[in-house]
Order: C-alpha cells, then sequence, then structure tokens
C-alpha cells in the first residue's frame, strides 16, 4: 500500500548510523504499519490461540490483541 511514511522509509540510506530523528521515526512509522496490518495481527494470534481479534488466551473477553 502506497503512503508518504512508506516511501519516506523505503528512501532511507543503508546505513548502520542513523540519526536519533530517524530512528524514532522509523520506529513510530512501523509501530503504526503492524497495528494496521491485518496479517501481523493474525500472526499474533497464532501463539495465543486467539480465535478471532480481541478474544484471549480461551476465548477470555477483555484481553487486548
Amino acid at each position: 500500500m502506497p503512503s508518504p511514511a512508506r516511501e519516506e522509509l523505503l528512501n532511507l540510506p543503508t546505513t548502520f548510523a542513523l540519526p536519533e530523528a530517524t530512528v524514532k521515526r522509523l520506529i513510530e512509522v512501523a509501530r503504526t504499519l503492524l497495528d494496521t496490518s491485518l496479517d501481523f495481527q493474525k500472526l499474533l494470534r497464532v501463539p495465543r490461540a486467539e480465535r478471532k481479534l480481541g478474544d484471549g488466551v480461551a476465548g477470555e473477553r477483555g484481553n487486548c490483541s
């Protein structure tokens, strides 16, 4: 999915020395992308045996997933 944030991150140079502000931005955007990725959210549920988003282990309610 094209987005300005994705394009910004794809254009970062490959280096082991990034400015602190860039690292913070990278973490911020990565968090947003993972939080909005249905595939990633499904992956998180597998080890906890959750049937659907919002169900906790063994179907407990109120557990965030």
